[in-house]
């Protein structure tokens, strides 16, 4: 029941898997008041159905502010709300974004427990026509969305996409 500490008795849950979620944001949209907080809610929503699904547990979060000369990051761990104003003025550096996403992919695949699957999934909030580019690694997925549409809504769906495709590599696997 709320309010009553948990059972001392109880053991901790096992992780079935380790996964990041990282939002990757166009700082030049994050600029505008109306889309940061249109993002952040999204990205809120979408840490609230994972959290409140099966494995809620497994999951980290993270993200990425781009701006045309910074790159800035919000590391695991983070409590929300995140600061998503522009990292800097100017359209993002693509090779930038590209860069930063690969390190913090690499660096958190690394320190996946032997046994469990690990994954990254990138939830990018993108200019029309824009798209970050994902290390070639069949543990890092990406579903892009633009300015105007339901963001949860749209990384959600590419969220499920993305791990459906992966559950069948690893059942394949």
């Amino acid at each position: 029941m709320a309010g009553f500490p948990p059972d001392p008795r109880a053991r901790p849950v096992p992780a079935s898997a380790f996964r990041l979620v990282v939002f990757a944001f166009d700082g030049t949209l994050t600029a505008v008041p109306a889309i940061r907080r249109q993002a952040s809610d999204a990205a809120g929503a979408v840490m609230a159905r994972l959290a409140a699904g099966p494995g809620g547990t497994d999951h980290r979060y993270a993200a990425v502010v781009a701006g045309e000369h910074e790159i800035r990051l919000i590391p695991v761990g983070t409590p929300v709300p995140w600061d998503l104003r522009a990292a800097g003025p100017g359209r993002p550096d693509p090779d930038g974004v590209t860069v930063a996403l690969a390190g913090l992919a690499a660096e958190f695949l690394a320190t996946v427990p032997a046994g469990l699957p690990g994954s990254v999934d990138v939830l990018a909030l993108v200019a029309p026509g824009g798209r970050p580019e994902c290390p070639d690694d069949l543990r890092i997925g990406l579903t892009a969305a633009e300015p105007g549409d339901d963001l949860a809504e749209c990384w959600w769906t590419g969220l499920a996409g993305l791990r459906a495709g992966r559950r069948r590599i690893e059942l394949l696997g």
